[in-house]
């Protein structure tokens, strides 16, 4: 169960990232102005993740076909985990079915990662073109860390 809730949270994590990035390009377009930021960034994290990607790239996001296609893989990883991971493994198993489903739910943890790193370029060429504090990108980066080794010290290996 700790490597699953570790893997969604990287998928809340991914799906997070989208809406920010998103977000600092509607910001600089102009499309937002200051009176409407809480209401956008509300709206926008109620979309579906591939929707926000689709309005990315709309958007001037300029990300890569390959980093695209990887990102929307981890996306229907990340469906997977939300809406079938448990329809389809239950949750009575043995240990070596425990061994072999783990193994997957780390391969879907680093593929998420991996989708999240890929923004992260993207997302700091924005963060860097709005103007804002190098502090904002530390806090960030550290409560990715902080959430990830929060879930991580669950993992009884």
């Amino acid at each position: 169960m700790a490597i699953y809730a570790g893997a969604m949270c990287s998928a809340q994590v991914l799906e997070g990232e989208l809406v920010q990035v998103l977000y600092f390009l509607r910001i600089k377009s102009g499309e937002l102005k200051e009176p409407g930021f809480d209401w956008a960034y509300q709206q926008m994290m109620r979309q579906k993740p591939s929707e926000v990607l689709d309005w990315i790239r709309g958007a001037g996001g300029n990300l890569s076909y390959e980093n695209e296609k990887i990102i929307r893989q981890a996306l229907r990883l990340r469906n997977f985990l939300a809406h079938e991971f448990f329809h389809k493994h239950n949750p009575v198993m043995t240990g070596t079915q425990c061994e072999r489903i783990a193994s997957k739910l780390k391969k879907i943890d680093a593929d998420l990662e991996a989708a999240f790193e890929l923004l992260q370029p993207l997302r700091q060429k924005l963060e860097i073109q709005l103007g804002l504090s190098a502090d904002r990108q530390i806090t960030s980066k550290n409560f990715q860390k902080r959430i990830v080794e929060a879930f991580e010290s669950f993992n009884d290996e």
